[in-house]
């Protein structure tokens, strides 16, 4: 059963008061470990290029799970091949979507480097597009990722 917690929305951005906070780790106890989703949109057409998403940082250790991945207009021509990297260090685990295709899912269950520290930073790169005027558009990923523990700092 979902607890539903006071949420403030102001000038779009969600927060909430301290007391919802603390009712809301206390409700998590013993729940460990917590899957957890972000998510990121790339609008437009696709290119080729390092930091298309640049140093989003977890906050705490965690260990990623799978990733979702998504283009509103498919590729033609040539894979959407997307890298996940630990601070400049790319995962083994690529995520390709083939040409003609809208989406793939990718587990990281075989990833020996699937755990982040607190301080380590997620960045997404482009490794190949599709060919010219059919890159590939509109891109989202749904990264689910595992905390352990809410002392996992």
């Amino acid at each position: 059963m979902a607890t539903a917690l006071p949420v403030t929305i102001q000038d779009g951005v969600t927060s909430m008061n301290a007391a919802s906070v603390k009712d809301n780790f206390d409700y998590l106890q013993g729940k460990w470990p917590l899957e957890m989703e972000v998510c990121f949109f790339i609008p437009g057409a696709l290119s080729v290029a390092t930091e298309h998403v640049k140093n989003y940082i977890f906050g705490r250790k965690i260990e990623l799970v799978s990733v979702y991945a998504q283009v509103v207009t498919p590729s033609t021509g040539a894979d959407i091949i997307i890298e996940l990297n630990r601070d400049t260090t790319a995962l083994a685990t690529t995520v390709t979507i083939p040409a003609g295709s809208r989406s793939v899912q990718q587990s990281f269950a075989a990833e020996t480097n699937r755990a982040f520290t607190a301080a380590q930073y997620l960045r997404v790169d482009i490794n190949q597009v599709g060919s010219a005027y059919s890159e590939g558009e509109n891109l989202s990923l749904v990264v689910r990722f595992k905390v352990h523990g809410a002392n996992d700092v």
